[in-house]
């Protein structure tokens, strides 16, 4: 099912935004003025809005300031970045809180680097990423060398080969900017869920803020120089039918805990019935490993 346009804009400034710069289509299948996601992004200025059919898109992302890219949902659309280096969506500079990345599911940040990722806010970086899946990268969400203040909320981000969230310094930089991790599902990634680190020349950065989230059975450490927040829980999220289904049951600890008590996750709770095989979580983490 392809999106509604209105729907999507007045859901967007319910949340905030603005519906009064442009509106670019994209369309994998040919059926809008683009086909790439990249092609609209380069388009667009700041106060447009980028909506994206649902659909596969096998591309990197180099984002703009005060463009809002919305999807038509995390359960279908995609943006892979498989073979294609560094991060799948980037920001890297001045990024002011107009920018937002919404409604994906993104994977395939798998470059060479440590610090290939599936999301990267760094610099002057106040983005919002909300509502997105965020998996199968080596990095989750990368927050580098940032002096902004980007917001980090009601994602699901799991099955990361290394760091869910990572809040990174060094090169003998200072930042003050801190980051916001609301209502976010942490788990099930390969190495931390929320990692606070620098490099020996400099400080840590500023401890990031956490509200809501719930971060479980990462392989090593679900925290590392980060202290939970209020809120915060640690526990099965209990997915509909992971990895292809990353909603929440309706008896999840995740149902309501948000904030204003909505759904943590990227998903509202409630799941189709269906009959499926018992899966071992073990399977499941091996498909991304």
């Amino acid at each position: 099912m392809k999106i509604n346009v209105i729907a999507v804009i007045a859901v967007f400034v319910l949340a905030g935004g603005s519906a009064w710069g442009a509106v670019y289509r994209v369309d994998d299948s040919g059926r809008a003025p683009f086909s790439t996601i990249q092609a609209a992004v380069d388009a667009a200025s700041h106060g447009d809005t980028v909506l994206v059919d649902e659909g596969y898109y096998n591309e990197r992302i180099i984002m703009k300031n005060g463009v809002a890219l919305i999807g038509a949902g995390a359960s279908s659309t995609i943006i892979d970045g498989t073979a294609i280096d560094y991060s799948t969506v980037h920001m890297g500079g001045s990024f002011d809180a107009m920018t937002l990345v919404q409604g994906f599911r993104i994977q395939g940040g798998t470059g060479p680097g440590w610090s290939a990722c599936g999301v990267w806010l760094g610099l002057e970086c106040s983005a919002v990423v909300r509502y997105n899946v965020i998996i199968g990268n080596r990095q989750g969400v990368m927050v580098s060398y940032n002096n902004g203040n980007p917001l980090i909320d009601h994602n699901t981000i799991v099955l990361n080969e290394d760091c869910g969230v990572q809040v990174y310094v060094g090169n003998e930089t200072v930042v003050k900017g801190v980051a916001t991790l609301s209502n976010n599902i942490i788990v099930w990634n390969e190495s931390y869920g929320v990692y606070r680190g620098s490099d020996w020349t400099t400080d840590l950065p500023p401890h990031p803020e956490l509200h809501n989230n719930d971060v479980w059975d990462n392989q090593y450490a679900d925290y590392v120089e980060v202290a939970p927040g209020v809120g915060d829980l640690s526990l099965d999220p209990l997915f509909c039918m992971p990895p292809s289904n990353l909603g929440i049951e309706d008896t999840s600890p995740c149902a309501g805990a948000g904030a204003g008590g909505t759904d943590i996750g990227a998903f509202p709770a409630g799941c189709p019935p269906v009959s499926v095989e018992s899966t071992s979580w073990g399977a499941i983490k091996a498909l991304y490993r």
